[in-house]
């Protein structure tokens, strides 16, 4: 009788989870440019390492990206991130309904295939050379191939013929080409040519009248345009908003993002290590910023710290997973990375015996690096008693949780002490979630 009662506690406790077993909750998503109970986040297009979109101490920020998270947050949902490529693209999967918002530094659209929302505010531009002659008529211009739309484009080219349209996503190229192009100039947001020159002293820098107001784009078919511009005009009549927006924008600073992931040049800094976290994960046949993404769950890139239970440095490693490695724990940043990635690749080689797709794989791994690798096996086990798939993530994770019931725990097929575990089922989430956004953020 006692088995019988055991069996429904848990057959009830698990239906009741599978009612709610997304991580990140089923309040509705804009797909399709519908609200849909079905997913979890709205998917911004953003630019890359701009005011807008950049990294900040190993996690994303930037005006766009906070604005818009804010937005999916007041209804329920989180934000995916599709890094801005070019205008054609951007608005192919507006149109398609694969992307619900597109906010870019220059969008300026013409066609009629997507709309705007209301404004956020008044764009500035600048004309930025290292010449100190005032841009003549026939001097040579670069300009963003996204900063104006086609009307102003043509009014623009009116006034100065000797125009050349460049790729907004790579300042380091212009800055080349105004290096080498004698009285050559640029016209870039006033925010982008003050941030310039505060890394280059000699550039000169002239103020042109505002310019079309800045927005965001949704589809024709948008549903919820009125909504989003309700909250826009709430939120920039508040009187927050000019320091929210100028925290972003006036205060943004090329020397910092260069050290904290939002450099004009090349490809963004995660942290300081992140050349021994590219060797190692290269090693062990891993994304370095899958790895970059565990780094910053366990100690957000501090290599001093240490937990209660004795976890030390940058990967948290205790002393007893050092040893098996024939090490002592230490907060080096170089060694602490040597063998969690060590202990990752022992995980995968463990998993790897199980017929776990490999697209789940890593789910399994960081779950027992985080919990132990018996804890996991523990729940394969209670998955496969009890008829789910006990190599899918989804399925396992609900008896990851399902053991902060003690009764399931202590059933015939787990024989151990209670553990309460809802933190290795967050971690998994978490991590991946912040490795999706390195992966936009970095373009890897």
């Amino acid at each position: 009788m006692k088995g019988i009662r055991l069996c429904a506690s848990i057959a009830l406790l698990v239906a009741l989870l599978l009612s709610c077993s997304n991580e990140v909750g089923t309040k509705g998503s804009i797909r399709g440019n519908k609200l849909k109970p079905v997913k979890s986040y709205l998917t911004a297009i953003l630019e890359v390492n701009t005011p807008g979109y950049f990294l900040k101490n190993g996690l994303p920020t930037g005006y766009h990206f906070e604005m818009i998270k804010s937005y999916a947050s007041s209804k329920g949902m989180l934000v995916k991130v599709i890094p801005f490529t070019s205008i054609d693209a951007a608005t192919k999967l507006i149109a398609s309904g694969k992307a619900d918002v597109l906010a870019v530094e220059n969008a300026s659209l013409s066609n009629g295939t997507l709309q705007k929302t209301v404004p956020h505010w008044k764009l500035r531009y600048a004309t930025i050379s290292f010449s100190r002659k005032v841009m003549g008529r026939n001097d040579k211009i670069f300009v963003p191939n996204n900063a104006f739309a086609d009307q102003e484009l043509l009014q623009l080219k009116e006034q100065f013929p000797n125009i050349t349209l460049f790729d907004g996503l790579n300042m380091g190229l212009l800055l080349d080409h105004l290096l080498s192009g004698g009285e050559a100039y640029a016209i870039v947001q006033a925010s982008i040519a003050e941030a310039t020159r505060i890394k280059y002293p000699e550039i000169s820098v002239n103020y042109m009248q505002e310019s079309a107001s800045s927005s965001w784009y949704v589809a024709k078919s948008c549903v919820f345009l009125d909504d989003l511009n309700r909250w826009i005009a709430a939120r920039r009549n508040t009187a927050l908003h000019p320091t929210f927006y100028s925290s972003f924008y006036q205060n943004y600073k090329v020397n910092r993002s260069l050290s904290e992931g939002a450099s004009m040049r090349g490809e963004p800094l995660l942290s300081d290590y992140d050349q021994e976290v590219k060797r190692y994960s290269k090693k062990i046949g891993w994304d370095w910023l899958l790895v970059s993404a565990l780094i910053y769950q366990e100690s957000k890139f501090e290599p001093h710290v240490q937990s209660g239970k004795g976890a030390k440095g940058l990967m948290q490693v205790m002393p007893a997973t050092a040893s098996l490695f024939g090490f002592e724990a230490s907060h080096s940043p170089k060694a602490n990375i040597y063998i969690g990635t060590k202990l990752l690749a022992r995980l995968t080689k463990a998993f790897s015996k199980y017929p776990i797709p490999v697209e789940e794989r890593n789910k399994f791994v960081l779950a027992a690096y985080n919990g132990g690798m018996s804890h996991v096996l523990k729940a394969m086990n209670l998955a496969s008693q009890y008829r789910r798939n006990p190599y899918l993530w989804d399925d396992v994770s609900l008896f990851i949780r399902a053991k902060r019931n003690s009764s399931i725990f202590r059933s015939k097929y787990i024989s151990q002490s209670y553990r309460n575990d809802n933190e290795t089922t967050r971690f998994v989430v978490e991590v991946l979630d912040r490795y999706t956004s390195y992966k936009s953020l970095t373009l890897n």
